[in-house]
């Protein structure tokens, strides 16, 4: 097996141009990522207050990694949401407004909301994101409250 592609050279199928910018983006992101692990190694116990602790930062440091930002979207975008409870369809309008339709009470139909982002249940909150295995958070112009939801399993697109 040759130990490069013919498309070393630029005018790849993926990226064109010159492989040796991307080279160094890789690399750059591989010792950044150890470098975190490396400082999260003497950070994390300094911040908890119990070592049961550990699993729940650690897992959740893990899922939030499936999600998606709302910012990163364009507009138009639709987006399939399983939670536990319901099947949400979204479709993005911009500036974290979304219409969401799937809850048999709150969103039968196509409602436009301002989508607050996803939590774990409590107080702290990833704005304007969709995150696997976090509970969604949107504002409804009927309801006072945001509508949490229960936790979501998968995000697709439609």
């Amino acid at each position: 097996m040759p130990a490069t592609t013919p498309w070393i050279h630029g005018g790849g199928p993926v990226v064109p141009g010159p492989v040796w910018p991307y080279v160094c983006i890789t690399i750059a992101c591989g010792a950044i990522s150890g470098f975190h692990s490396l400082i999260a190694s003497g950070t994390t116990p300094k911040m908890i207050n119990r070592e049961s602790d550990i699993p729940i930062i650690s897992y959740g440091a893990m899922v939030i990694e499936g999600g998606v930002a709302l910012n990163d979207l364009v507009p138009e975008t639709k987006l399939v949401i399983h939670t536990e409870h319901s099947c949400y369809t979204v479709s993005v309008i911009g500036n974290g407004r979304v219409l969401i339709s799937g809850h048999p009470q709150y969103c039968p139909q196509p409602i436009l909301v301002k989508i607050e982002g996803s939590t774990w249940g409590g107080s702290m909150m990833k704005l304007r994101y969709i995150g696997r295995g976090m509970c969604l958070e949107f504002r409804h112009p009927d309801y006072r409250a945001p509508i949490v939801t229960s936790r979501i399993q998968t995000i697709q697109t439609a």
